[in-house]
């Protein structure tokens, strides 16, 4: 990861998973005011890691604007209603992460899928909801950057 890095608050709606009222993610800067992220929404909805976004200081601290660009990449945003070390969720991950899908965790509870530009974004889909089915876990989509079927 990049050593140049900055903070980027993203004011969130009420409803996310954590009723936080922000999350900051990683931002490489790319040009005035404009910042890669570089991590994967736990929380926030819209983008996706490597999206080009806008963000402007505010009393010291950078707050998001707008996006500026996607960058094809997806992201599920899960809440895990069993033990992270359960056998089940540990294949469900290993399953993802063979799908082309890259997890980060904020805590033992909530973690979130980056699905890769090339992964097929239907079987991640499917994968998620048997998981949710089989009572693992509950998911949003924070944001889909792939090109759907018409």
């Amino acid at each position: 990861m990049p050593t140049n890095l900055e903070k980027i608050i993203v004011p969130l709606p009420e409803d996310n998973l954590a009723q936080a009222a922000t999350e900051s993610m990683w931002g490489e800067p790319k040009g005035t005011n404009m910042y890669r992220i570089k991590n994967v929404p736990f929380l926030a909805k819209g983008f996706s890691r490597d999206d080009l976004v806008r963000a402007a200081s505010k009393n010291g601290a950078l707050i998001y604007q707008d996006t500026l660009q996607h960058s094809g990449h997806s992201t599920y945003q899960v809440y895990v209603k069993v033990k992270r070390t359960d056998p089940l969720l540990m294949s469900l991950i290993e399953r993802l992460a063979k799908m082309q899908c890259v997890i980060e965790f904020a805590s033992g509870q909530l973690f979130s899928v980056d699905v890769l530009p090339k992964a097929d974004i239907y079987a991640v889909y499917a994968e998620l909801e048997r998981a949710e089915t089989a009572g693992l876990i509950d998911f949003q989509e924070g944001h889909c950057g792939h090109k759907l079927k018409s």
